[in-house]
């Protein structure tokens, strides 16, 4: 976006922009009292049982070395990142092979990476379909296997 990379879920969780969401504990800890103005509020200590101990570590350090930036200091510093560029008035996906390029993974792990993604991408969307036709319980493993096979 504009100010810098965002990560398109977070965004909408945070600004309430897809109204389907249900009430979360996003919509308590980072209300939004206007357009634009986002403000947190901690009444407790979040949730983080999701997140692993690396993930936990990283957050911290993040915060440590960024809590006293500027609004403008922290656009500044995103701005400088290799996979940023002006989207102009729009936003642009950074695809993650940019962003492992930026970090100098070394492409056959890039490749590495994008071959299990699509593999992760076609389970997800193969059982999304199972889903949607909403098969009954009773189906056995060998006709489950003919519904996913490649036409």
């Amino acid at each position: 976006m504009k100010h810098g990379p965002v990560l398109s879920r977070i965004f909408d969780l945070i600004s309430q922009k897809k109204q389907g969401l249900p009430k979360s504990a996003w919509h308590d800890l980072i209300p939004r009292p206007a357009p634009y103005v986002y403000t947190v509020r901690f009444s407790g200590v979040p949730d983080i049982s999701a997140l692993s101990e690396a993930e936990v570590a990283l957050i911290d350090e993040v915060f440590a070395q960024h809590r006293n930036k500027t609004e403008d200091q922290l656009v500044e510093l995103t701005h400088a990142l290799p996979e940023w560029s002006d989207p102009g008035k729009t936003s642009v996906p950074i695809p993650f092979e940019t962003i492992l390029r930026a970090a100098k993974i070394p492409q056959s792990e890039i490749a590495a990476i994008a071959n299990e993604a699509a593999a992760d991408w076609f389970m997800d969307e193969a059982l999304a379909s199972v889903r949607r036709r909403r098969l009954p319980r009773a189906t056995s493993a060998k006709s489950l296997r003919r519904e996913l096979a490649p036409a």
